[in-house]
């Protein structure tokens, strides 16, 4: 297998003070056709530097994302698997416990009638907090509609302390 060559330019790690004097070197050793091949070349080495950078953020924003739903995948499931065993906590060597963590529903307020703007759930637009915690209490409020979100239990890690 034969290694290519990466060839690189003095332009593309100079500076503001040193760019007009390698440009004009370069100018006074070849051509202005060389010239302007060598200034292409440099800003097509940097522009294909930055294609790759963008590539490997990609692929590690990736690798990232997909680590992050293992971790909330096993977490759930250890959190269902505790739950089935009938077990509330486990103690730890390396961590104090693990316990099931069972977060609170989430709610979404749609208002679907204007006529609560002439409401008390009226500001410079709906309250929709004032307006679910109505909705939770029991009130009746037509024109809007509540959804709930329940996430599923997870488990809490919980570090020892030093």
């Amino acid at each position: 297998m034969e290694l290519q060559k990466a060839y690189t330019t003095t332009l593309e790690s100079s500076n503001i003070e040193t760019i007009k004097g390698v440009l004009e070197a370069k100018i006074a050793s070849t051509s202005p056709q060389s010239t302007a091949d060598y200034i292409a070349f440099a800003c097509d080495n940097l522009n294909s530097n930055i294609d790759r950078a963008k590539q490997a953020k990609r692929d590690l924003d990736n690798y990232i994302k997909q680590n992050n739903a293992q971790v909330e995948l096993i977490k759930e499931v250890g959190a269902e698997w505790l739950a089935e065993a009938g077990i509330d906590k486990l103690e730890g060597m390396r961590v104090s416990s693990i316990s099931i963590n069972k977060p609170k529903p989430s709610y979404e307020v749609t208002v679907t009638d204007a006529s609560l703007i002439k409401t008390k759930f009226w500001k410079s637009t709906v309250d929709k907090t004032a307006l679910k915690n109505a909705i939770l209490d029991g009130e009746e409020c037509e024109g809007a509609e509540i959804t709930s979100t329940v996430k599923e239990a997870t488990l809490r890690i919980n570090k020892r302390k030093i």
